[in-house]
């Protein structure tokens, strides 16, 4: 797409023209994607995040004054949000086993909360290699 095409394209989506926009997102959808991907390594989140971003632009779009400049615009939207989504996302590795042990059966004993503790690291280890 050269520039003459984004320009048109962004303008008639400026206007409320889904079609316009709707190219844009096929044009510009991998690109975000892998932006996204890039910071958060996790390809559901990254899915996701991308389909906020492309929201985003469109309730956005209108304020954008210079057409031209809609791939950096939209690739700050995506580095954005994606700064935010991994800043409120749980760090999975700060998880206590104590939360995987109320998963379990209670136990009276302290063998059986030993090892109840040590299922509980084995889970948390297993769901981090999985990440």
């Amino acid at each position: 797409m050269n520039e003459t095409e984004l320009i048109q394209l962004v303008t008639l989506a400026q206007t409320g023209d889904r079609d316009a926009f709707g190219k844009l997102v096929q044009q510009f959808e991998q690109t975000v994607f892998a932006t996204v991907f890039r910071r958060l390594r996790n390809h559901a989140e990254a899915v996701e995040v991308t389909q906020d971003v492309f929201i985003q632009a469109m309730r956005k779009l209108p304020q954008l004054r210079e057409p031209a400049r809609f791939a950096g615009w939209l690739r700050r939207i995506a580095v954005r949000m994606s700064i935010n989504r991994a800043v409120r996302r749980p760090n999975e590795s700060s998880r206590s086993p104590e939360m995987f042990g109320s998963m379990t059966d209670n136990t009276e004993t302290p063998l059986a909360d030993l090892m109840k503790s040590e299922e509980a690291v084995q889970v948390r280890g297993g769901l981090e290699k999985l990440r």
